[in-house]
């Protein structure tokens, strides 16, 4: 952050135009335009196999129905939906990430357990 209010920018866009040029900040806005596309198909793609293999549905009906919640949810929300999301999965994935290594220790019984030394 320092780094930005010193450059006098807000973005790594506009640092790159500052030191490099409108060029530069172009290619890079295509770049990560292409990237969040492909990316958002893969995630669909995933998205529909696991519905299909779970529910049993159609590839192509599951990537629509995926499609249609997260537009019900971005039309209704927006980007305060997107956020109360973006905070919901960072409490799942730690709390996720706790919970195997206690797991882990319960099975082991514990830090010393005497039983896996090797003597």
């Amino acid at each position: 952050m320092p780094f930005y209010h010193i450059s006098k920018t807000h973005s790594v866009p506009g640092y790159l135009q500052l030191r490099f040029g409108e060029g530069t900040r172009a290619l890079s806005a295509v770049s990560f335009a292409l990237m969040t596309i492909l990316m958002s198909g893969v995630n669909m793609y995933a998205m529909a196999v696991v519905m299909q293999t779970v529910l049993g549905w159609n590839l192509t009906f599951s990537i629509w129905v995926g499609a249609g919640t997260v537009a019900l949810c971005v039309m209704l929300g927006g980007l305060r939906s997107a956020i109360i999301n973006e905070v919901q999965q960072f409490v799942l994935i730690w709390a996720g990430a706790a919970t195997i290594p206690i797991l882990g220790l319960i099975e082991a019984h514990g830090w010393t357990n005497r039983r896996l030394r090797r003597t």
